[in-house]
């Protein structure tokens, strides 16, 4: 892939929970010799333990806020709550020169966000990940106990991700790639997803 020069990078990544987008993003940071950023959502739901907590979390009227000033892309709703990627973030992770940056996506709910982002900003593609049922399954009760009824949730948005993903590739090939994921050794997984992400921003080996 042929890239301009001094073009701010954006690699969105998507799948279901349970899919380890946290785990293939950070196996690709460490093949890189430089910093790569991860830009997190903005949202108006509570907090969480600060341990776990990877989003901004605003009151409602903050939220609001931005909203009104158009300085949030890729709104949705889930659960009740707002989610949204703050424009200001988005810039301030190449604040020191960064080559590309991760975001994590919802496919089923921000298809919209590739026509949302300033013209500085490439997004150049999504990284769709699709696995069996068993296996999100396997990883997701691994982490810790779930309710029958949490698990049958995460479940099914977990298919609703994947069949927007399938979707996605249809309409727009060129930006949408998929990834298998599955039973293989995890670090060959992880070797693959650096393979792609190397070939998207022009380092290929």
């Amino acid at each position: 892939m042929k890239l301009m020069k001094n073009e701010k990078i954006v690699i969105g990544v998507t799948g279901p929970d349970g899919g380890g987008k946290d785990f293939l993003q950070e196996k690709a940071k460490e093949n890189f010799n430089f910093h790569i950023p991860s830009i997190f959502m903005t949202t108006n739901r509570p907090p969480r333990d600060p341990k776990v907590e990877n989003k901004t979390c605003l009151n409602s009227n903050e939220f609001k806020q931005m909203l009104e000033a158009n300085e949030l892309i890729g709104v949705h709703e889930n659960n009740g709550y707002q989610y949204g990627y703050s424009l200001g973030d988005i810039v301030a992770a190449f604040g020191n020169g960064e080559k590309f940056a991760f975001m994590e996506l919802n496919a089923a709910k921000q298809a919209h966000i590739l026509k949302e982002f300033p013209p500085e900003i490439n997004m150049v593609a999504w990284i769709g990940l699709l696995g069996e049922e068993e296996y999100l399954i396997h990883n997701m009760t691994n982490r810790g106990p779930l309710s029958k009824e949490r698990l049958a949730k995460k479940v099914r948005m977990g298919h609703e991700i994947m069949d927007a993903i399938k979707r996605l590739k249809e309409d727009e090939p060129e930006k949408m790639i998929t990834f298998n994921i599955g039973w293989h050794n995890r670090d060959t997984m992880g070797e693959k997803f650096t393979r792609v992400v190397k070939k998207l921003v022009g380092e290929e080996e």
